[in-house]
């Protein structure tokens, strides 16, 4: 994992080919991968948050980011700004 997380934040693209390829994302094949995806995402602590801002807030990477929002409690948030 620690491979992985530290090529994603080299190289996307290569770091998801490392995990994929080491299953770990997209292993489930009853999970949608933009899903698979935003859980990894969510809890590496070792991903570097700018990267992943850059990433998920790619056009082609829209499914990743609306799965990554529904992964967090919003209960009690009345808005966002």
């Amino acid at each position: 994992m620690l491979t992985g997380t530290s090529l994603f934040n080299t190289k996307p693209k290569n770091g998801l080919a490392f995990l994929e390829e080491h299953k770990l994302i997209y292993n489930d094949p009853n999970e949608p991968r933009p899903l698979s995806l935003a859980k990894f995402l969510k809890s590496s602590a070792r991903i570097d948050k700018r990267l992943l801002g850059d990433f998920i807030s790619k056009p082609e990477n829209i499914d990743v980011l609306k799965a990554f929002m529904t992964l967090f409690d919003y209960k009690g948030v009345s808005r966002f700004l």
